[in-house]
This record gives C-alpha cells, sequence and structure tokens, in this order.
C-alpha cells in the first residue's frame, strides 16, 4: 500500500550524504496534509512527506503522470517547489526515449541518487484495473515499461505500491507490477554487474 512509498525513499535519503532525485509516478498528487481518520502515513500523503524530506529539492523532483489535481493548491505547490510535471500528454509528443532522456537529467542534476516510485494508477485504468485509484487517460504497459527500462540501470531504488487485489481483473494489474519489478532488478542489476546488454 502507499504506506511504504514514504519510507522507502528516506531509506535511500538516510543511506547517502548528497540530495537525491524522485520521479513520483501517480495519477494524483499526494499531497495531502489532513486526512485525519487515515493519519499522515496514509494514500494521500506519500509525495508531500517525501518533499519535506532536508535533501529532496523540488527541482530533483518529477510528478509523472498526474491527471487528477484533486485541490486546485496541489497545482500551486508543485510550481512553488519548482518541481516539474511529466503528464501523459507530455510524454506521448515527446515519445519515450526523448522523455526518459529528460528525465534523467531532472533527476540527476547535482544528485547523489534517485528513486522511482509507481503507484499502479499511473497506467490507464482499463490496463491496470487492480488499483485503489484508477483514472483513465494513462499510459499503456509497453510504453512505460520500455521507459522504465531506461531509467533502471541509474536508479537507486523502485517502489511499487496500489496493487488492489479484489479489484483486479483475471490478475492482469498483479502481473503488471511484478513484471515492472522484474524488470528493474534484471535492468539495474545488469548495468551495475558490468554485464549490461540493452
Amino acid at each position: 500500500d502507499c504506506s511504504i512509498h514514504y519510507p522507502s525513499v528516506r531509506a535511500v535519503h538516510n543511506a547517502c550524504e548528497g540530495n537525491i532525485g524522485v520521479i513520483y509516478m501517480d495519477a494524483h498528487c499526494d499531497f495531502y496534509n489532513d486526512l485525519r481518520k487515515y493519519g499522515n502515513l496514509s494514500h494521500g500523503h506519500p509525495c508531500g512527506n517525501i518533499m519535506k524530506l532536508p535533501r529532496v529539492n523540488g527541482e530533483n523532483v518529477i510528478h509523472f503522470g498526474i491527471r487528477a489535481y484533486e485541490k486546485p493548491e496541489f497545482y500551486d505547490y508543485i510550481v512553488n517547489h519548482g518541481s516539474h510535471v511529466m503528464t501523459p500528454q507530455t510524454f506521448y509528443k515527446l515519445g519515450i526515449a526523448e522523455s526518459a532522456k529528460e528525465a534523467l537529467a531532472i533527476l540527476k542534476k547535482n544528485t547523489e541518487k534517485f528513486v522511482i516510485s509507481l503507484d499502479i494508477d499511473v497506467f490507464e485504468a482499463a490496463v491496470a484495473p487492480g488499483s485503489a485509484g484508477p483514472e483513465v487517460g494513462g499510459y499503456s504497459s509497453y510504453d512505460l515499461q520500455e521507459f522504465l527500462k531506461i531509467l533502471a540501470p541509474e536508479a537507486a531504488g523502485f517502489v511499487i505500491t496500489e496493487v488492489n487485489q479484489t479489484t483486479d481483473f483475471n490478475k492482469h494489474t498483479a502481473i503488471l507490477a511484478a513484471k515492472l519489478f522484474n524488470d528493474f532488478m534484471i535492468y539495474n542489476y545488469a548495468a551495475n554487474s558490468g554485464n549490461w546488454r540493452r
């Protein structure tokens, strides 16, 4: 569930001395700070908590896939922190390779490490129905799979959340999440073991 976003990124943050970049892949902003019913580590809080870490600067954060801002002030929060938005429209206009190039430039600018944090609802709802907050207008499995393969070799960590088996269809979402994680491990390990072949 989404409670693992923040501690996972914080673990990388605390394990190094330099700044870290974050690509937060989600259909939603997750900036809430007033969901008292769920506490401050719920599904509505992770990105806001991550951006409060001392060595996470807005200029190294990408809000990837946002298409449901929830509150108007969430957009202002992004602008005021100097962070970046890459919507599905931007991604498809640039293409996979160019989007990855732009993302890496942001994530690696004056940083020691970067983390990929993915909520499964970043995908098109028809592709990943087993999500707690499905949204239409997202990414295809192939396009995002190829995009992540480019980022994986240089990433310090990868988090996947919000796969909901109670709303999944024929395990499609679970299979997608497992494939993405498997790809990350293979591409990250191969690149860092000297056995890299793309």
